[in-house]
């Protein structure tokens, strides 16, 4: 059980919480470490399927390795990326 409650945020202040993720990731795919402008995505840490926490911290910069990576197609799994971020998360995992 996860210790704190959703945030939720609005499609117009998730945009701008993405592009700052971008940002703070130098737009660069944090999984793979390509991707190009546009094909950058936010990637949730922690799952929305788990908790649907829209804060900076659970934000990750991925590209089109994206789905490949929750279809269970890469060396990574979504396990592992919550155990590289943990600690970003710390207030929010159990």
């Amino acid at each position: 059980m996860y210790q704190k409650q959703s945030v939720i945020l609005t499609p117009a202040q998730f945009k701008k919480l993405a592009f700052q993720a971008f940002e703070r990731d130098c737009f660069r795919c944090q999984i793979c470490g390509m991707g190009t402008l546009e094909e950058l995505v936010p990637h949730h840490i922690i799952p929305r399927g788990r908790i649907h926490l829209d804060v900076l911290n659970n934000i990750l910069t991925a590209c089109t390795c994206h789905i490949p990576l929750h279809n269970g197609e890469l060396d990574v799994s979504i396990d592992d990326i919550i155990d590289q971020y943990r600690y970003r998360l710390k207030e929010y995992l159990p």
